[in-house]
Parts: structure tokens; sequence; C-alpha cells
């Protein structure tokens, strides 16, 4: 084991978390691209070995076998989302939702997320100090995914808390003061989450209203394919997933772009000229400043070789995404913001049969905000650094204080 290496990763998974974390990465890769934690976990840092990883059938989740002996009600409800399975069972519980986040499904609602984004844009005047993360960034993913999922306005606050419970939690290995009463808040979190979907698809199945609750109700309630807690799981994945990485990168991009007054006029004419950020601005502000740093945990099913390194059968293997991210095997002066960028694409959606279901949907909802920012403001002054929250796995910036101009 490379001393060095241990020591950064204890560092990356202590809180409070790592305000710049990229340096540690850079070192990372450097001295040890794959890593051996005592613990029997594997840290990959480098684009080739992590997008391996994420496409190969060799390295699979395991469903509940990744939790294998914990009794929290967090791990229980974890367990049953089909981010931690493996076909069959991952394509049979991601069938449940799939057809909402199609596409063509996604391409509806474009105007409603537009309207969305409008409705928390027009307070905001030039001139003015504001949070953009609390007016905008924060607000945006939850009125979205509340409005899909059939979630009322009144019980949406106490959605938020229990998701920022669970996704805080839920990293490798959790470390630092108060980890412990962390992970008995998110137990009862996640206990609280479970009974209140169950008692919202009783009202749906006696009501249905048209959203995604409405249309899980009958296979929630009725014996058959889905169990009550499946489908609880299901619904909270999909809120995590929703919020908080959604949140991030349009924060942090707005954040980014900030600081480059030339990229946020590149970003500016694209949308005055086409109506919207090209694809390759949009596939820039997801590999600068994604939120998933560490991808769950994958388990080798046989011998691999990594980099010249043999991982035995039955380890576990994290791809440290942010890291590929900005791998100079790859990205040209990675850490430099460039939305004329025609590199490969980011791993921040994933690879492979477990790339990000609501993509489509984040993607609409990114391109429309940081496009609409950049249209209404010759600028923006940062007033304070953002803080940093979430987990080694799902972080970013928590509060963007600027002056518009």
């Amino acid at each position: 084991m490379n001393p060095r290496a241990h020591e950064i990763i204890g560092v990356l998974m202590g809180r409070p978390l790592v305000a710049d974390p990229y340096p540690l990465y850079e070192e990372l890769r450097e001295i040890a691209p794959v890593h051996r934690e005592p613990n029997g976990l594997w840290y990959l840092t480098r684009y080739a070995d992590c997008e391996r990883v994420l496409r190969s059938a060799s390295f699979g989740h395991g469903g509940e076998a990744h939790h294998a002996g914990a009794a929290g009600r967090r791990q229980q409800l974890l367990s049953l989302m089909f981010s931690y399975d493996d076909p069959p069972e991952h394509t049979r519980k991601r069938a449940l939702v799939a057809p909402p986040f199609s596409a063509a499904a996604t391409a509806r609602h474009r105007p409603r997320v537009a309207e969305l984004v409008d409705e928390l844009l027009d307070p905001i005047a030039t001139g003015v100090e504001v949070d953009l993360d609390d007016a905008m960034s924060a607000r945006l993913p939850v009125l979205v995914t509340c409005e899909l999922l059939g979630i009322p306005p009144g019980d949406r606050d106490r959605c938020i808390g229990w998701i920022e419970l669970l996704t805080s939690s839920n990293q490798p290995v959790l470390t630092g003061p108060g980890s412990e009463q962390m992970l008995e808040d998110a137990d009862t979190a996640a206990d609280d989450a479970a009974s209140y979907f169950l008692q919202l698809l009783h009202r749906r199945a006696a009501a249905p209203q048209g959203d995604i609750l409405s249309e899980l109700a009958p296979l929630a309630l009725e014996a058959g394919q889905y169990t009550p807690d499946e489908i609880a799981a299901t619904v909270l994945l999909l809120m995590a997933a929703g919020f908080e990485t959604t949140r991030y990168t349009i924060t942090g991009g707005l954040h980014a772009l900030a600081q480059r007054p030339d990229q946020w006029r590149l970003a500016r004419e694209q949308v005055q000229r086409h109506g919207a950020l090209d694809a390759n601005a949009f596939e820039e502000l997801l590999r600068h400043q994604g939120p998933i740093h560490g991808a769950l945990a994958r388990r080798s099913t046989s011998v691999e070789t990594l980099d010249g390194i043999e991982i035995p059968a039955g380890e576990g293997v994290v791809a440290m995404l942010a890291a590929a991210n900005r791998d100079p095997l790859v990205y040209d002066r990675p850490d430099v913001l460039d939305l004329a960028r025609e590199e490969r694409r980011p791993l921040s959606f994933g690879a492979g049969v477990h790339y990000c279901l609501g993509a489509s949907l984040a993607r609409d909802e990114i391109l429309l905000t940081v496009g609409a920012v950049v249209a209404r403001f010759d600028g923006l002054e940062v007033l304070e650094a953002p803080a940093t929250k979430g987990s080694f796995n799902v972080r970013g910036p928590k509060g963007l204080r600027v002056r518009t101009h």
C-alpha cells in the first residue's frame, strides 16, 4: 500500500469535506492510479480504468450483497435501489420508472421546466446581491422532480431533509466527528420516508393524479412483481438523483463561469445565436463540475488487471469519476473550463447499463437554467466562496452569493 495514497483517501473521506479535492485527485492519479486500501476497496483515478469498470460486466454491484450484514434501515433501502443491482434485477427495477424519463417524455416537460426557470429568475434584478444557489439552483430540481413524482408542495421540505441525510451518509467509509449520529439520523430518515411514501401511494391508488406515484401505486399495493420497499427505494433514488446532482452542476457551473468572463461571453453568444448552450458547452460544464466524485463501488467477479495491477475476485472498486474527468491523458489542460472543448464525453452520467436514467431531464434543467442566467446578466461578481456539502461520492457547492451585472 502506498502510504501517501492512503493518507489522501483518508482526507477525502473525512469531515468537513475538502473544499477543493482536485489537487488531491491529481496527486493520487500520479502516485497510485490503482490504489488498494487496507479495507479491500480499490480506488481508480484514470479515465480509461474508470470507464472500463463502468462498462464491464466483470465489475458488478451484487444487489443486496453489497450491504450484506448491514442492519440499519438506510442500508436496507439502499440495497433495494436498482443502482446497486446487476441485470436482470437492475433491468426489472429500472423498467418500473424508465418511461417517464425517456428522451421523448422529457421533451414534453421542457416547456414546464423553462417556465419554472423564468419564475425563479424574474424576481432577480441586475445590480442586486443574491444567493443564486438558494434562490434558483436548489429550488428548480426540487420543483421539477416533485411535480413529476406527485409530491404535495407542503411535504417537499421534509423530502429534501430525508434526501440530504441519506446522500450525505452514503459513502464507502464514513469518518470524522458526528459520523455515528449521522448514520442514526439517516436510518430514521429512511424509515420515515418509506412510511410516508407507502401512505402517499395508498392515497394515489384511491385518487390517481396522472403523476409517477399514481402509476406506481397499483404495483406497490398489489402482491406481484414489486414489494412496497422496492417502490419506496426507487422513489428515494429518483429524488436523490433529481435533487442534489442537478443542483450542484448548476451552481458549480455558474460559479466557474463567473470566474471566467471569456467563457461567460462565449456561453451568452451561444444562447443569443442558437437559443441555448451547445452540446460541447453542456458536456464541458458536466466534466468540470460533475457532482458524482466517486461512483458506487463495484465488485470484481473474477481476477482482473488494471494498469498492470491484479485485482482479486470479489474486491470492491470505486471509480473516482471527478478525477477521471480531469485526466490529462484524455483532456488537454484538464483543470481549465473551456466551453469549446471537443474531447471525449465525461463520465459524469456514468456509462454502460447504469448510465443515468434521468440524464435527459438533468440536461434540460442545466441547459435551461445556466442559459437563462447568462442571457439575462453580463456577469456575476462572486461575493464569497461557496461552502461544500454532500459526501465523498456526491458533493458540490452550497451557496453562491453574487452581485449580478
